[in-house]
């Protein structure tokens, strides 16, 4: 079944930017340009576009209305509960679509720090983040496994670098390129990523660990060795943070697996851990 969804045409699915415009105002934007559309299957700023079309020419772009983003991708943002006024950091930003979701998310008296090591990949979130308006975004150029907290911040996204096998779909060429040997490179960088990452949160605060890959080496045992080095954290349960019809995604441990032929989205893992203690207040910005 999983290889049959590989080889559909990926749902083009996109983010209405709610600080901009009503999910209802966009959609009728849509409607009067002829663009064939449907609602998402689960988040309520998801959109489908139906049929060909270039994105850029698609109303709204211009104006920052929306930003591409599988549902997939927007739930993963979903269990992060960004809340407004928050300093939030996703430590594997690029492209961006987290990133600027987060950002709308936490407000003008928020900030997210859009930190990614390639620079080139960086300038893709800061050109994303201009287009949607979003001042609150702060880009930083950093390995995520040396931030040895470089900020304190009430959430951390740590959606990081991995085999992409929950993403063939869109990328059919890669699956002749795929082997054993990048799971297992991946599977060594993670957990390095993640402990970088997971040293700028506050305690009280949430960490979500995200790969749109279904390997166990780079979902389960990264979050299962972490957890065992470090009792400070907890496996949280993810339900209260995702929209209904989502049942079958909840694993029996607590962790979050999207299959691609079963819900829809591209495939992904994901777990929300929490850092046991009452909820700081962040000190002052570094200068």
């Amino acid at each position: 079944a999983l290889c049959r969804w590989n080889n559909r045409p990926p749902r083009i699915t996109v983010r209405v930017n709610t600080a901009r415009v009503p999910v209802e105002e966009f959609t009728r934007n849509l409607q009067a340009a002829g663009v064939a559309w449907r609602a998402g299957l689960y988040h309520p700023a998801a959109v489908e576009l139906v049929g060909p079309g270039r994105i850029r020419d698609l109303p709204g772009y211009a104006e920052g209305h929306f930003v591409v983003q599988d549902e997939g991708s927007m739930l993963a943002v979903s269990l992060v509960d960004a809340q407004s006024g928050q300093r939030v950091l996703d430590a594997c930003a690029a492209p961006g679509g987290k990133a600027t979701h987060l950002a709308e998310l936490v407000g003008k008296g928020g900030t997210v720090i859009a930190n990614d090591v390639n620079p080139g990949r960086l300038r893709l979130v800061q050109e994303n983040g201009c287009r949607l308006g979003l001042e609150q975004l702060r880009l930083s150029q950093q390995d995520a496994g040396l931030l040895e907290g470089a900020w304190a911040c009430h959430r951390v996204l740590v959606d990081a670098p991995c085999s992409g096998l929950g993403v063939l779909s869109r990328r059919p060429d890669a699956r002749w390129r795929k082997s054993a040997g990048v799971v297992a490179a991946m599977a060594a960088l993670q957990p390095q990523l993640l402990e970088g990452a997971a040293s700028c949160l506050l305690a009280g605060g949430a960490l979500v660990y995200s790969v749109c890959t279904l390997t166990q080496a780079e979902g389960p045992e990264v979050v299962t060795g972490f957890l065992e080095r470090h009792p400070e954290f907890r496996l949280d349960c993810p339900r209260p943070y995702l929209p209904a019809g989502l049942e079958t995604a909840i694993t029996g441990p607590g962790y979050v697996e999207l299959w691609p032929q079963r819900h829809g989205t591209d495939g992904f893992f994901m777990a929300r851990l929490v850092k046991v203690g009452e909820e700081e207040s962040p000190p002052a910005p570094r200068m």
